[in-house]
């Protein structure tokens, strides 16, 4: 049985790999057997390279529920129980034959096959190539079954065969028309994407034929993962070398290509044992990060730019492909630090406690503003490892899976929580590792969809949904191509807005829930730069109505461009554009004012779009401070403090921001005079008369009464 040839063509049939009972339908393999190479009937190994690793496939019941009596009698004839790095799988046991062929693009078989051997009882098998035997995309490791087989690209001496290489070679075969234009590191990168999807998969009654089949339909639903895939073929190349600030080459670090713009991944690919790489990508503007996940260095993964520390990807630098000639980027990664932990199920949920929860993402934010840094996926083992700049950090364990029904979180040593303004910062030093284990409370999903109108229903897709919790920020989410999201959230109360419309009120304290969003809706876009012409990345724009109610938020693009949406015609909207770090540049009411009274209006016209232009934001300074409760010792988190210009009444407002978890706020504010900043809402916490320096930084700390 062929896959989807619209997805997934294989030269040749391949129809479903049973697991049975015995030799002849647990996998249709044969049993028993040691391992041997082919023309080797004893004595010493012959000469040449050494490949070896495991073979899984889909174990059924046996793999999901534990192994009964019979099964555990089974598995003492087929290789001892185990689970491998997909969750309903287990290693095929012995006599599986192992074959080591030479493919061509098509995914045909070239000349005759190179090695064979066949699998021990633990589904281990080990075979030897030819002297001078090089390791690349051609080149297949395929377990043999009586209908249906199993393939995995030999991108390396150490090779696993299961349902996710399968996919993976299956999407290589789909793509890619000349294979030695392919790397063994894009290889790598494509498995990566399909092992991410792993979790979204429910492998119950599926064959390993039927599984790979899955796993690359979701590849293609992911928009990111397909750009990966799709991408391989393209003609454009962005190349270079990555080495340490000593001149040390760094190996298997993983060099991701983004849009310039929306941060969309285009494609990605690891160093090489020289630090070098190539990555293709279509014509286009990009950013392209070095991101270090390895154990070998602690080099601080960074986003090329000029002056080589941009470690957001928001600061990346535009990068420019056109045509065939490969640009080059070079990068030298600074000292850093790292993160490292695991992440894993807390009691009373469906699985064991301590089970590790793969496929969870840890998201790695700056402590003061909240931006998304980069992430880590947790592996098969629970765990997960990052190298940064030194400095203070956010840790969200976001789980958007379809497996574990457990609650995403913001890490705390002391317990997670569910809103990122009450953790307290993760600290990363030079040449040293912060250890940061998670367990995660059973959850409730939070799911839905955005359509762009009700006729037509159109899937939205990247749009920004926003989830927050009764203490700050809980998620912040992007649709899918099919417009959908979803997240598992701890039991709670949660406010979610996207699209325009007004924020909704969830209820996750006993069920998981279901929040959609639908309609055509009315655009405003614009620019924003600051006073040199520069654009200005990451900015918070707020849209509200003549009543001050909430309607959308965005953040802007690297390009400074950025677009808010409302499901409501209206002719005086106002904006405001926050700044929450420290800048050179301030926060501003359109156009140019400090108060919320003094806003320019702004139409919007649903199904329209009003276009705003370029906008320049003030030279401005920093207030920043600590607010403490009574004790003066103990942090006031998630505290609102309260900028006012020109008076102090409620028409005097300008801007709020939050306190984190250590009591800490960041602002910057155009140079002036403040009538009143105020934390909280309490009488007794106002400072009077705050005066703004351009590129000076003011303090003013508060305690609570």
């Amino acid at each position: 049985m062929r896959h989807d040839t619209r997805v997934f063509p294989r030269a040749g049939a391949r129809t479903a790999l049973a697991c049975g009972l015995c030799a002849a339908t647990v996998l249709a393999y044969g049993c028993g057997g040691s391992g041997s190479d082919s023309g080797n009937s004893g004595g010493p190994p012959p000469s040449g390279v050494a490949v070896s690793g495991t073979v899984s496939a889909p174990g059924g019941a046996l793999a999901f529920n534990g192994p009964t009596t019979f099964e555990r009698m089974l598995a003492s004839v087929f290789g001892s129980y185990a689970h491998a790095a997909i969750t309903g799988v287990a290693n095929v046991g012995a006599g599986v034959t192992i074959n080591l062929i030479e493919v061509n693009a098509a995914g045909s078989q070239v000349g005759d096959v190179i090695a064979t051997t066949t699998t021990e009882s633990d589904g281990s098998f080990a075979l030897t190539a030819p002297e001078g035997f090089t390791p690349g995309p051609q080149y297949v490791l395929r377990a043999e079954g009586t209908t249906e087989t199993i393939d995995a690209r030999v991108t390396d001496t150490t090779v696993n065969a299961d349902p996710v290489t399968d996919a993976t070679s299956d999407l290589v075969t789909a793509t890619a028309s000349d294979l030695s234009a392919l790397s063994t590191g894009e290889i790598a990168e494509i498995q990566d994407v399909v092992e991410g999807l792993t979790s979204d998969i429910d492998p119950t009654g599926l064959s390993a034929d039927e599984l790979a089949g899955a796993l690359g339909a979701a590849v293609s639903n992911d928009e990111e993962a397909n750009n990966v895939v799709s991408s391989t073929v393209s003609a454009g190349q962005i190349c270079g070398n990555v080495q340490s600030s000593t001149g040390t080459s760094l190996q298997n670090i993983r060099i991701v290509v983004r849009d310039y713009g929306n941060w969309v991944t285009r494609n990605k690919t690891l160093t090489d044992s020289s630090g070098d790489y190539c990555v293709n990508v279509p014509d286009g503007d990009y950013i392209v990060g070095a991101l270090n996940y390895t154990g070998a260095s602690f080099g601080a993964s960074e986003w090329w730019s000029t002056g080589g520390t941009a470690y957001s990807q928001f600061d990346g630098e535009r990068v420019t492909v056109a045509g065939t000639t490969p640009i080059t980027r070079d990068f030298v990664l600074e000292p850093g630090g790292r993160i490292a932990g695991s992440v894993t199920a807390a009691a009373g949920g469906d699985y064991a406690q301590g089970t590790p929860l793969e496929n969870v993402r840890v998201v790695v934010r700056f402590f003061d503003t909240l931006t998304p840094i980069t992430s880590a996926r947790v592996k098969a083992d629970g765990t997960f490892r990052v190298n940064v700049a030194p400095g203070n950090y956010l840790l969200e364990i976001r789980n958007t899976t379809l497996q574990w029904a457990y609650g995403s979180e913001m890490y705390s040593a002391g317990g997670g929580t569910d809103g990122m303004n009450t953790t307290l910062p993760v600290n990363v030093t030079a040449g040293a590792t912060v250890t940061a284990d998670a367990e995660l409370e059973p959850g409730f999903m939070l799911s839905g969809s955005i359509v762009d109108n009700t006729t037509d229903n159109n899937p939205v897709t990247g749009m920004r949904v926003r989830v927050d919790a009764s203490n700050g920020p809980a998620a912040r989410l992007r649709t899918d191509k099919q417009g959908q999201y979803r997240i598992w959230l701890r039991p709670g109360s949660y406010v979610v807005a996207s699209y325009g419309s007004p924020r909704q009120a969830v209820d996750l304290s006993s069920t998981s829930q279901t929040l959609s969003f639908a309609g055509p809706v009315g655009t405003i876009t614009g620019v924003l730069q600051d006073s040199g012409g520069q654009p200005v990345s990451q900015v918070k724009v707020f849209l509200r109505d003549a009543a001050g109610n909430f309607v959308n938020q965005e953040v802007s693009s690297s390009d400074g461009s950025f677009t808010l949406y409302s499901t409501a015609t209206a002719v005086d909207n106002n904006i405001t554009f926050r700044i929450d770090d420290a800048r050179d540049y301030g926060s501003s009411v359109y156009l140019n004012q400090t108060r919320a009274a003094d806003a320019t209006p702004v139409a919007v016209t649903v199904g329209g779009n009003t276009d705003l232009g370029t906008i320049a934001l003030p030279d401005a300074g920093v207030l920043t401070g600590v607010v403490v409760q009574a004790d003066g010792v103990t942090p006031a988190q998630d505290t609102r403090v309260q900028v006012r210009s020109g008076g102090s009444l409620g028409t005097d407002k300008f801007v709020d921001v939050y306190t984190r978890g250590d009591g800490s706020y960041v602002v910057s504010l155009p140079a002036g005079t403040y009538d009143r900043v105020r934390a909280g809402l309490t009488v007794g916490t106002n400072a009077n008369m705050v005066n703004i320096t351009a590129g000076s930084t003011t303090t003013q700390n508060f305690t609570m009464p």
